[in-house]
């Protein structure tokens, strides 16, 4: 019984420590993070998402060569069409996402959210035209000169 409390009240001082020093009441709170981490950083959401878009596309590709290829063009449009607007899009909504969470360089900020926001405008032009507007002119494209020229490898997959 006593070894209890003495180990509830080591876990509750444990807490309360984390929350004190997680409060900023350092003087490294104000830490800029540096372009290296912030690279590093967007890269690993960069792979995760492409790791997510490989596995979906290979279903795609597994669901369509299912009946030995014999499935209409416009059947496959159709469920080109759904895998994009159903699954694609939705994983390129949340890459955008984890990406906005990360923290710039202080130097970079408008560099990073100028890259961002041209990420977003292609997401909405998708999202407005859904497939067909990979048949005109690739609305990642700005996207990805501009990741590049940053320093990211980051490649829009379209």
């Amino acid at each position: 019984m006593l070894s209890r409390r003495i180990v509830g009240m080591l876990l509750l001082a444990g807490v309360a420590g984390l929350l004190v020093t997680g409060c900023g009441g350092g003087d490294d709170a104000s830490a800029d993070v540096t372009k290296a981490q912030f690279t590093q950083e967007a890269e690993a959401v960069c792979a995760e998402r492409k790791k997510e878009w490989d596995a979906e596309v290979a279903t795609f590709n597994d669901e369509i060569q299912k009946d030995g290829g014999k499935i209409s063009i416009k059947e496959q449009e159709r469920k080109s069409e759904v895998l994009f607007v159903e699954t694609l899009l939705p994983v390129l909504k949340t890459e955008l996402e984890a990406l906005e969470d990360l923290d710039a360089p202080t130097a970079d900020e408008e560099q990073v959210e100028k890259m961002l926001q041209s990420r977003a405008e292609a997401i909405e032009q998708l999202e407005d035209k859904g497939v067909k507007a990979l048949f005109t002119k690739n609305p990642m494209k700005t996207f990805e000169n501009e990741a590049k020229a940053y320093g990211l490898s980051c490649r829009s997959l379209l």
